[in-house]
């Protein structure tokens, strides 16, 4: 199979690794994460990489739930998430978490919520707190960077839905998007916030964190669906960038964010002269990234002390990580991704009018 001609990989590398970064303010009990702080108060810069998570799944899924079936489809999304979580929650409980917890062994081991932690591998059973480890940290959290699993997951189950409706044609996509972006800016009227996140749609589904991911999810998702439309240029991506640094504060400024951000991704992901193909070198290395920072971050701060600061902290923990992404991916995901299809190979219009390429990577 040949290369895909994207930057895919490399955006979602760089983004859990943005995660990573900006978790290492709360984690060492430094408030003043820099994203947050200087770059206009949009979000963090893991608030950001979340988003970028967002826009991308929605491009992908979007296209997998229209070119296959519903099992095909299913199959495959369960195989992307499902089995590098179960390996991680299993290494991370019943392997890291004894060295760190403050029980005795035989007690740690009889912790009913040692044995919860490893069943969020069904995902919407997903526990982030394991009691009596890291008890000693500015933050308790096992593993804090999981909550976003079910609401992705969410979205996969609804896919299909959409498809065996016929909701996912080119109008109707771009009216839910109105809608959901219209539900987003009414949350403060609404009383939403990341403080005051609203009842759960599903289990470990609340509702604010849902409405915003939606909405770039469902942006992704349309940047699919009028892919022979958009037009990538240079021009256009430079002028999203000075809108992002003038628009001015508030929260309608969030539209501006979920209008620019996503044209930015896929101008990189797509427009760029180059690509790097992380996925044929070192292989796709996000998303084990973004499920090993967490534990590996906390046990450095565990072992090191929180006053080692997040600048030291980010480079304490990125080797490890990126080591343990290396290990998820070449002896657990990609087994896993290479059973789903068969192999199968398919051609993919490119957005833009770029040039044609075969299977995007991370689909």
């Amino acid at each position: 199979m040949a290369a895909p001609r994207n930057n895919f990989d490399a955006i979602r590398l760089l983004a859990a690794l943005l995660v990573l970064f900006s978790h290492s303010y709360p984690l060492t009990g430094v408030g003043a994460e820099p994203f947050a702080a200087r770059w206009g108060g949009y979000d963090t810069g893991g608030g950001l990489a979340v988003s970028t998570f967002f826009t991308l799944s929605g491009f992908l899924v979007c296209r997998s739930a229209q070119r296959h079936d519903s099992w095909t489809y299913l199959r495959s999304r369960a195989l992307r998430i499902v089995p590098g979580l179960a390996v991680c929650l299993v290494l991370t409980a019943l392997v890291l978490g004894p060295f760190f917890t403050s029980l005795p062994a035989g007690r740690y081991f009889q912790d009913p919520a040692v044995w919860e932690h490893v069943l969020g591998l069904f995902v919407f059973s997903i526990t982030t707190v394991i009691p009596g480890v890291f008890g000693g940290n500015p933050l308790n959290y096992f593993n804090g960077s999981l909550w976003t699993l079910p609401i992705e997951a969410a979205f996969y189950l609804v896919m299909p839905l959409l498809a065996a409706f016929g909701l996912l044609r080119r109008g109707v996509l771009a009216l839910l998007t109105a809608a959901l972006l219209a539900c987003y800016l009414a949350t403060p009227a609404w009383g939403l916030s990341w403080d005051n996140q609203g009842g759960l749609l599903v289990r470990m589904v609340p509702l604010f964190p849902a409405i915003k991911a939606a909405c770039f999810f469902l942006i992704g998702a349309c940047f699919w669906a009028f892919r022979e439309e958009i037009q990538l240029s240079p021009g256009a991506a430079a002028s999203c960038a000075i809108i992002l640094a003038i628009a001015p504060a508030g929260h309608a400024r969030m539209v501006v964010l979920l209008v620019c951000l996503p044209y930015l991704i896929f101008y990189a992901g797509l427009a760029l002269p180059w690509a790097l193909h992380l996925g044929k070198t070192i292989g796709d290395l996000s998303y084990g990234t973004y499920l090993y920072a967490f534990p590996v971050q906390q046990a450095v701060v565990a072992l090191l002390g929180a006053g080692i600061g997040p600048i030291l902290l980010t480079a304490c923990a990125v080797p490890p990580t990126l080591l343990l992404a290396l290990g998820s991916w070449w002896l657990v995901e990609k087994p896993f991704l290479r059973a789903r299809h068969g192999m199968r190979r398919y051609k993919a219009p490119a957005i833009g009018g770029a040039a044609p390429a075969e299977r995007v990577a991370g689909e």
